[in-house]
């Protein structure tokens, strides 16, 4: 993966991954636009799907990624002493 120039924006991890799950000739962006209550009981609908089906597994996902930003921030400060 190539670096992002110098003042650009880093990648849009959610519009990465809607990119993915939506065909490519399907233009997304402008149907949020023009319609974004509905873009967002969508995605709300899909939330609670995912959560209801996956709630365990994303749990431990946060759980993990939480504890290793706070041993890296610990690791951080201590090297800084």
């Amino acid at each position: 993966m190539s670096e992002p120039a110098a003042g650009a924006r880093p990648p849009d991890r959610a519009a990465e991954l809607v990119d993915e799950l939506i065909p490519a000739d399907v233009d997304w962006r402008p149907l949020v636009v023009r319609y974004p209550l509905l873009s967002l009981a969508v995605a709300a609908l899909g939330g609670f799907w995912l959560g209801r089906r996956r709630g365990a597994a994303i749990l431990a996902g946060v759980a993990t990624f939480a504890a290793d930003s706070v041993e890296s921030s610990v690791h951080r400060l201590l090297e800084a002493e």
